[in-house]
């Protein structure tokens, strides 16, 4: 019952993205990969931690890449890609450490991540279910990264509504305290 919800939750977020990006004519969503893509055609990488090399899979919730017609014009980089991890709190604090935030930063620098995307750029959104382990993960990220956290973006559930999903102040980057919108920062992902 845990992965219907969560499969429901992931679903309930992709379609808050769309209508978001109905709302703004100068957005388009260019592509929006389920996890079931990841699970059919894993990337695999290697991640080092405290000198011990290890291959991990690499299996987003999905992973959808916004395109800013308007920066497009001006000739700035206009395409942001972002992963999704939808966080049903089953998994203890140090696993999300270990397990997802330190292989995700490690995908985005991969050649695997840049053979899929062309790409070395993108940001990690983690949707979690409470305030108390947004923080939680937060500062389990920025502890296990340190600067190279800043790729990982986190909110709540609650927040993810077509109204605010893209552009409202909702997301906390790791290593940071402000909350920010993802519209304004669009091209930073590339």
């Amino acid at each position: 019952w845990s992965q219907l919800e969560h499969d429901v939750a992931v679903n309930d977020f992709r379609l808050s993205v769309e209508r978001a990006v109905q709302k703004w004519p100068s957005l388009t969503l260019e592509q929006w990969l389920p996890e079931g893509e990841f699970l059919a055609n894993m990337d695999t990488i290697t991640v080092s931690r405290g000198g011990r090399r290890r291959r991990k899979g690499v299996r987003p919730d999905g992973l959808f890449v916004l395109v800013d017609h308007m920066r497009q014009i001006r000739n700035s980089p206009a395409k942001a890609r972002f992963l999704l991890e939808l966080d049903n709190s089953t998994h203890p604090l140090n696993r999300f450490g270990r397990d997802k935030a330190l292989p995700g930063w490690a995908y985005i620098r991969s050649h695997a991540y840049r053979r899929r995307f062309g790409f070395n750029s993108g940001r990690w959104l983690v949707v979690c279910k409470s305030k108390a382990r947004l923080a939680n993960l937060k500062e389990r990220t920025e502890k296990v990264l340190g600067k190279q956290a800043s790729v990982f973006l986190f909110t709540t559930l609650d927040q993810t509504e077509p109204g605010h999903v893209l552009n409202e102040a909702i997301w906390l980057r790791a290593g940071s305290s402000e909350p920010l919108p993802l519209v304004n920062n669009i091209g930073a992902g590339r």
